[in-house]
C-alpha cells in the first residue's frame, strides 16, 4: 500500500524486501532489492542495502553475486563492521578460498570483544575453535542468569544468528545450556514463527536436522 501510495519513495522497496525475507522468501526479497536499486530515487551509496542483498544472495548460493555486493558495500563503507568481514569470510569459504576466508575471520576476532556472542562465535567456529565458541555461549547464558535478564530478545537474537549461520552443533549446545538452568528457549510466539520461516532453518529441517 505504501509503494502504491507514494511510488516516488524508493526506500519502501527495501522495507518490503525485509518483510519478504522474514517470511522466508529470499528470492523475492532479492528481486525487491533489485527494484530498490533500479528506482530513480534510490541512494546508490546505500551500504546497508548492498549488505542485505549480499547475504540474501549468499543464502541462495549465488556466491559470485554475493561477493560482488559485499565488495561493493565494503568499498563504500568507511569502517566495515565485523559482521561484514564475517559474511565475506563465509562467501570465500563457500568458494573454497580458505586463506581469504581465514583472513576475514581473523579481522573479526581482532575487532570484537572476547565475550561477543554473535560475530565472534562464528569466526571462532569457522577457524576450528569450537570450544572457545561454546565457552562464549555458556558465559552469555550465565550472564543473563546472573542479572536475571530474561528478555526474550536476548535469546531470540542469538538463536536466530546460530540458525542463520547453520551452526547446528552450537545451536543444540545453546539449547542444552539454556535448559540446564530452567529457562530454555524463551523466544516464544512470533519469535519462533520467524525462526521457523528462516530459509536456513527450513533447509536444515529438510535434511532432518531438528533444533527447536
Amino acid at each position: 500500500m505504501a509503494i502504491e501510495t507514494d511510488p516516488s519513495f524508493a526506500r519502501n522497496h527495501y522495507f518490503k524486501a525485509m518483510i519478504l525475507h522474514a517470511f522466508g522468501d529470499t528470492r523475492a526479497a532479492i528481486a525487491e532489492l533489485n527494484n530498490y536499486f533500479a528506482h530513480p530515487n534510490c541512494n546508490k551509496d546505500d551500504t546497508e542495502a548492498y549488505y542485505k542483498r549480499a547475504y540474501y544472495k549468499y543464502e541462495t548460493k549465488d556466491l559470485t553475486g554475493a561477493l560482488a555486493d559485499i565488495e561493493r558495500a565494503m568499498a563504500k563503507d568507511t569502517s566495515p563492521d565485523p559482521s561484514a568481514h564475517l559474511l565475506r569470510g563465509d562467501i570465500y569459504a563457500a568458494q573454497g578460498k580458505r586463506e581469504q576466508a581465514k583472513a576475514d575471520y581473523k579481522i573479526v576476532l581482532e575487532n570484537t570483544f572476547s565475550d561477543d556472542p554473535r560475530t565472534r562465535v562464528f569466526a571462532l567456529a569457522n577457524l576450528g575453535e569450537k570450544e572457545q565458541a561454546m565457552k562464549i555461549l555458556t558465559d552469555r547464558v550465565n550472564y543473563y542468569k546472573g542479572y536475571d535478564d530474561l528478555d526474550d530478545s536476548n535469546f531470540y537474537l542469538l538463536l536466530r544468528t546460530l540458525i542463520k549461520y547453520g551452526k547446528v552443533e552450537l545451536a543444540r549446545y545453546f539449547r542444552w545450556i539454556s535448559t540446564e538452568w530452567g529457562y530454555p528457549y524463551p523466544c516464544i510466539g512470533e519469535n519462533i514463527r520467524v525462526v521457523k520461516n528462516n530459509p536456513k532453518y527450513k533447509e536444515l529441517q529438510k535434511r532432518g536436522v531438528n533444533i527447536l
